[in-house]
């Protein structure tokens, strides 16, 4: 399973939309006590270099992605730790994924943000003539290729499942192309 030990390396792995190519937008859920109580959602957006939250009711956090130092809601944080924290990456308009976890009950205070595992990626769209394709990709704890489960659909039928590697794919185009080659040998 693939770690990112900094923000600014889950930010580059696919950093736009492999759609639409729209920046993706980061966004962060966890929960501040027990695993059912006091739930919070925020969404990130990039000013001057730094993962600012926009708009939450009770809370402000920001993080410099580069070196993982937050800069403000240290006290936030280090009680998502005490639980688990998904960061994931999303596209407004297109059905374009990236998931990551962190969950390891970590109870000291820091001022750092923790190393993220990747758990799953996401793409669905459709192709010319009405046909839908959907690729998930999720990871397990598992360090081989074995802790990875990869479904591609083509217009609804279950097509031989290949790894996936979301972030050489920069466009549609290139996307299309992996399909077809498997399509071919399927």
């Amino acid at each position: 399973m693939k770690t990112f030990q900094t923000l600014q390396e889950l930010l580059d792995h696919v950093p736009q939309c492999i759609i639409c190519g729209k920046d993706m937008n980061v966004h962060l859920d966890g929960h501040l006590r027990q695993w059912y109580q006091d739930g919070v959602h925020f969404k990130f957006e990039m000013k001057d270099g730094l993962l600012c939250s926009k708009k939450h009711k009770k809370y402000s956090v920001i993080i410099e992605p580069k070196s993982n130092l937050i800069l403000e809601g240290q006290e936030v944080v280090n009680n998502l730790m005490v639980n688990w924290i998904t960061v994931y990456k999303t596209c407004w308009t297109c059905k374009c994924t990236v998931s990551t976890r962190y969950n390891s009950g970590h109870r000291k205070k820091t001022d750092v943000f923790p190393p993220l595992s990747l758990t799953g990626e996401e793409l669905s769209y459709t192709l010319r003539r009405g046909k839908s394709v959907d690729i998930s990709q999720t990871y397990y704890d598992d360090s081989s290729l074995l802790g990875v489960r990869t479904n591609i659909v083509v217009n609804h039928r279950m097509v031989t499942p290949r790894y996936f590697d979301f972030s050489k794919y920069k466009n549609l185009e290139q996307v299309n192309n992996r399909i077809a080659t498997i399509l071919t040998f399927s």
